[in-house]
């Protein structure tokens, strides 16, 4: 009785110091890979918009929609959630951005851009 800890608690190894670095380096290709999901469309508006015969106005909706979508969603994700690993959305947020992203590259018409790109902003 001597003994100042308990013997029925497994000991704890110290992390502190140690990074993840695999859940860092998913972290840096999410954010790269979003990111330039979100914002390359941009750059190539008249291209998109020539491919599916629409004027360039027409499809700069697509970035439109997708930020206006993202800024409702993003503040709001955390709440309607509040109990959800934050681990499982990103996966599942990831997921959606891929076949939001599949689906934009697939589309043959503006209305289907738009709602694949409402799904990113999903994200």
């Amino acid at each position: 009785m001597g003994n100042d800890h308990d013997c029925t608690r497994p000991r704890r190894r110290d992390r502190r110091g140690r990074i993840r670095y695999g859940g860092l380096i998913a972290m840096m290709l999410m954010s790269f890979l979003l990111v330039t999901a979100e914002f390359l469309p941009n750059g190539m508006l008249i291209e998109i918009a020539d491919d599916l015969s629409v004027t360039p106005g027409q499809a700069g909706q697509m970035v439109t929609v997708t930020a206006l979508v993202g800024l409702v969603v993003a503040p709001t994700v955390g709440l309607i959630f509040p109990r959800l690993d934050r681990r499982a959305l990103l996966v599942w947020m990831a997921l959606a951005a891929a076949a939001s992203n599949l689906l934009v590259s697939v589309a043959p018409n503006l209305v289907l851009v738009l709602l694949a790109r409402f799904l990113l902003g999903r994200r």
